[in-house]
This record gives C-alpha cells, sequence and structure tokens, in this order.
C-alpha cells in the first residue's frame, strides 16, 4: 500500500517564492507528527516531497526533491499511489485543485470530497451551510457590500478564503472600517461581527454524515494593532466544552457527509460560556489537517492517524471513549497558522 503525503508548503508549493519561516514551522510540525504516526500504523510505503531549499526528512520515507513544475511531479506521485493525504490551505483554491487532482487520478483521498473542500474554503457559503441546518454561527456576508452588521464590540474582516489569522482584521468603529475599505482589495473579503468569548477550536473525525470528536482546543489569539495573531494552541484544554462541542461535531457532519477524516472547526464560547442560552458559536470549519493535530496523540494518547485509516480500511467511525485527557500547549510564536 503505497501512501503520497502532500504537504503543500514544505513540499515545493512556494518552489518560485519567498518561504516564510513561521509556515515552513508548521508546515514541518504536521508533516512530522502525520508521517510517524503513519509509520507507527504500519505503512511503510510511503512518499512525500521536499522543496530543495529546507533540510531532508529524517524519517524513513520517500522523499522527492523538486525539479520542474511541482503539480506534474505532485501528478506523477498521484498516478504512483493508492492513497492520498493532503496538507494544503484553502486559500487561493489550492487545497480544492489538489483535491480534484486525486480524484481525477483515481488515487483514493485520505480527506474530505473536494465538493466539500469548495463549500468550506468559504466562509460565506459555510455561514449559509450553518444556518440552513441550525447551527450557531457567525453571521457573515462580504465586506463589500453596503449593509454592515449591527454591532457593539467592532468587527472581523478576513478573506473569504482565508487561512488562520492571515490578512485578518479587527475594527472598532465605521471609521476604520472605511479607513480598511480603502487600504485593501475588498472584493474577496467578508465581514463578521466581533464576538467577545474565548477563541477555540475542536478536532474530530467524520465519515458519512457521522463524526467522533477528538478535541476541544483553547486558542491565544488577540489582535495586534489591527492584525490577527494565533500565538498558542492548548489541544484539549477546553474540555469542560466537551458536551457542547460534541453537539456541534455530529451537526456538522450530518450537514455535510462529504466531510472525510480530520476536521477542524474554529468557535467563539461566549464569556458567559455554556450557560448561556447560545452556547458556542462557530466561526469556520477548516476541511484538512490543523496545527491542533501535532498535540493530538499526547493529548489523547491514541494515534489519530491510525483511526483514520481504520475508517478507510474498514468503512467505520472508531470510538473514542471520554475521558480525562492531556491538555498539551503548542507555542506558534505568534504565527499565522495553516
Amino acid at each position: 500500500m503505497r501512501l503520497f503525503i502532500c504537504e503543500f508548503i514544505t513540499g515545493g508549493g512556494l518552489q518560485d517564492k519567498e518561504l516564510p519561516y513561521n509556515l515552513v514551522r508548521e508546515g514541518d510540525m504536521m508533516l512530522d507528527a502525520l508521517l510517524i504516526d503513519l509509520l507507527d500504523s504500519g505503512f511503510t510505503d510511503i512518499i512525500t516531497t521536499r522543496d530543495k531549499r529546507l533540510d531532508p526528512i529524517l524519517l524513513p520515507v520517500e522523499s522527492v526533491t523538486i525539479k520542474g513544475d511541482i503539480y506534474h511531479v505532485w501528478q506523477s506521485c498521484m498516478n504512483d499511489a493508492d492513497a492520498v493525504w493532503i496538507i494544503a490551505p484553502e486559500s487561493d483554491d489550492v487545497l480544492f485543485d489538489l483535491t480534484l487532482m486525486a480524484e481525477q487520478s483515481g488515487c483514493h483521498v485520505l480527506g474530505c470530497s473536494s465538493e466539500s473542500v469548495k463549500s468550506a474554503s468559504s466562509k460565506l457559503q459555510t455561514s449559509k451551510l450553518l444556518n440552513k441546518n441550525d447551527i450557531l454561527c457567525i453571521e457573515t456576508v462580504l465586506f463589500k457590500d453596503e449593509t454592515i452588521p449591527e454591532s457593539e464590540c467592532g468587527w472581523v474582516i478576513k478573506p473569504d478564503d482565508g487561512v488562520g489569522a492571515e490578512d485578518c482584521y479587527f475594527c472598532a468603529n465605521r471609521e476604520d472600517l472605511k479607513q480598511l475599505k480603502d487600504s485593501i482589495s475588498v472584493e474577496h473579503f467578508v465581514i463578521q461581527k466581533y464576538l467577545p468569548g474565548i477563541p477555540a477550536s475542536l478536532s474530530m473525525i467524520c465519515y458519512q454524515g457521522e463524526a467522533q470528536l477528538l478535541a476541544c482546543n483553547e486558542q491565544q489569539f488577540c489582535f495586534n494593532n489591527g492584525k490577527g495573531e494565533l500565538t498558542e494552541l492548548i489541544v484539549n484544554g477546553m474540555q469542560g466544552q466537551w458536551i457542547p462541542f460534541n453537539k456541534i461535531a455530529q451537526k456538522i457532519a450530518i450537514a455535510d457527509t462529504g466531510l472525510f477524516g480530520y476536521i477542524g472547526v474554529d468557535l467563539i464560547v461566549p464569556e458567559d460560556g455554556v450557560g448561556s442560552e447560545s452556547g458556542p458559536v462557530v466561526v469556520e470549519i477548516n476541511p484538512r489537517l490543523t496545527t491542533s493535530y501535532v498535540g493530538l496523540r499526547q493529548s489523547l494518547s491514541l494515534n489519530p492517524a491510525a483511526l483514520i485509516l481504520s475508517i478507510w480500511q474498514n468503512g467505520i467511525i472508531p470510538e473514542v471513549h471520554k475521558k480525562q485527557f492531556l491538555p498539551v500547549s503548542l507555542l506558534l510564536e505568534g504565527a499565522n497558522v495553516v
């Protein structure tokens, strides 16, 4: 069984551009964690690609140093593999294009369908899907529209297909909004009401409308001079939210049955907590591996990749019994997290 791990940032996706340190660091964190989990699951025939500017991978996997067009190399790897696991951003349709390429090559995708990737990559479309299925979410509209949601606490403006804190802005008043509109290309930006509360995320695995919650994560997120920064993740640092987060996970899996494998969901827990009438509010869905994956194995004392491979091999989503999991801190150095 030959597996191709396609990590966009470290695998050559930026071969003609500067390599941002923070993105390389987090790409390598996710890649190393996944490769170790796959090797420990008994998979020995693994291939990946590597940007020639980076140090070689020190694990027993086949690593292709990029020469020529990267998409031709990835296409060749997919044609030669039985399955592919893609780690890539949603922005600029990168994740969608790679998923579609894998589907068309006949390679099994250890991730969401291209249709689900396309939907979840848009914050506007995600908001519509969540509203349609009665899942509490932040109101989201296009920034270029004249109608701005009323807010007493300000607004968050971000690219519709943005990743993490990349190009994420906070405006406290309408004058700030006007200045921001004049300084950026608003065409592909959305605006959301700023909701005071605890930034959080959940990690889950999905299969055919079912979900298994793996972690309730706390995010150390702040706005520095109006721009968003995520500096730390605490994997399973919010286990007190397990029941409401699990309800949200199940609803999302039912709402989009094309979600497969590892999924991350960003949320805000209102300042008055679960006891509030509303409860946690969904911000966006990430249809791919997120940085939280790096701390999952230590937190769960389980191999998360093995759980996902079990779905592929057995057609059944494995059950993870809730217990007191270990909170695991991941320091991100103020990076824009993929």
